[in-house]
């Protein structure tokens, strides 16, 4: 017994997942809940369904490569040979990415506002001149790891940017405070900044970062040993939306400015130091050092 408006193959009623409509269901409402590497896939299957994912990738307004453990260039230059819609691209660690490879997607992609090269070492200066003259919407943007980063081509690129709000600089080493007091006096709109691990830098430019950048949340300077309590201290009074400080391996700074900015509840990753308030506290105790220099008996350490 059949039942009603069963599909009968000998009807030649049978329906396949390429005969739901490609621009309305299929490419905004099903692919993008696939995985990267199930789409690429499905482009082996027969010569439609790589008609219909080539028009997905054409379609893409964000790309982030990381889905996949490694991706061979080719794949990469498939994925954006058609591709002008683009406001998010995460290409974090594409090591074998160079110059060649991504200009001509920047180049057609100027709606561009969230940038990931975190770690692309086969980049040169190049790609940021495409960056700076081409994508002037972005608003996010990580060099993390980018040790090849100059600083005279980021502070060519940091002028008139107004829109940036998130920018990760970490360990690109060849940055000084002048890159840094262009970027902020630039970018008054800054939320959340990473310099950790740019040893150039001292407290005169993160003086600039709290006179330029009022909105700043998260800062990250871990590493650089050259900034001390004084900066942190203008930081506490002029940014006071500053949730996040990450000062580890700084030596030059403590608890003297640091106290301040755990009143309000800001997240520090230092711990706050022992001290013996803590004994002082307790009923009938005194400090350990107070307790041992009553006792006037030798004491023998063994080792």
């Amino acid at each position: 017994m059949e039942f009603e408006g069963e599909f009968n193959c000998t009807d030649n009623i049978c329906l396949t997942v390429l005969d739901i409509p490609w621009d309305d269901i299929l490419i905004p409402r099903i692919l993008p809940f696939l995985h990267l590497q199930q789409i690429w896939s499905l482009r082996l299957v027969n010569k439609q369904f790589n008609q219909l994912i080539e028009l997905y990738f054409s379609s893409l307004r964000q790309l982030d490569i990381t889905q996949c453990r490694k991706i061979p260039v080719s794949a990469f230059k498939i994925m954006t040979q058609d591709s002008n819609l683009l406001q998010k691209l995460v290409l974090s660690d594409f090591k074998e990415l160079t110059d060649d490879v991504l200009v001509p997607v920047l180049g057609r992609n100027p709606r561009l506002s969230h940038l990931n090269l975190s770690a692309c070492s086969g980049l040169s200066i190049k790609s940021l001149t495409v960056i700076r003259t081409k994508c002037v919407e972005i608003t996010t943007l990580s060099f993390k790891e980018c040790h090849w980063v100059p600083s005279a081509s980021l502070e060519a690129m940091f002028i008139e940017r107004e829109n940036l709000e998130v920018i990760d600089l970490t360990g690109c080493w060849e940055l000084v405070d002048n890159t840094i007091i262009t970027l902020v006096t630039q970018s008054c709109r800054l939320r959340w900044l990473s310099l950790a691990r740019i040893y150039g830098i001292t407290e005169v430019a993160i003086v600039e970062v709290a006179n330029f950048c009022p909105d700043l949340e998260y800062l990250d300077i871990q590493g650089c040993w050259r900034v001390t309590d004084n900066a942190i201290s203008i930081l506490a009074r002029s940014c006071s939306k500053l949730k996040v400080l990450k000062v580890k391996d700084c030596p030059r700074i403590g608890e003297r400015s640091l106290a301040r900015l755990r009143i309000h509840g800001m997240m520090i990753d230092v711990p706050k130091p022992q001290s013996h308030s803590t004994y002082a506290s307790l009923p009938h105790q005194r400090p350990p050092s107070a307790r041992m220099a009553a006792v006037d008996v030798p004491i023998n350490f063994r080792i």
